[in-house]
């Protein structure tokens, strides 16, 4: 019994709206069939928008500061043993 509780416990610590709309999903007609497209539609959106956020990122000159760069105004310190 305890090993079917976990995996929803933890999905409803992840993101609780998800687990009561998967379970919806899976009492209804061909359970495997919806969960299926209903995974494949986060993932395309999450790809999408993540892909989005990027490109807008990209686009409007914003720079990550790269590892041994220090963001410009800042100073860098150091430390020795």
């Amino acid at each position: 019994m305890l090993g079917e509780a976990v995996p929803p416990a933890l999905a409803a610590a992840i993101y609780p709206p998800a687990l009561l709309f998967m379970a919806f999903v899976l009492v209804r007609p061909q359970p495997r069939k919806r969960a299926v497209i209903v995974l494949a539609g986060a993932v395309v959106i999450t790809l999408g928008v993540g892909f989005a956020v990027v490109l807008l990122l990209q686009n409007t000159g914003w720079r990550a500061v790269s590892i041994g760069q220090s963001p410009r105004g800042s100073t860098s310190a150091s430390v020795r043993c």
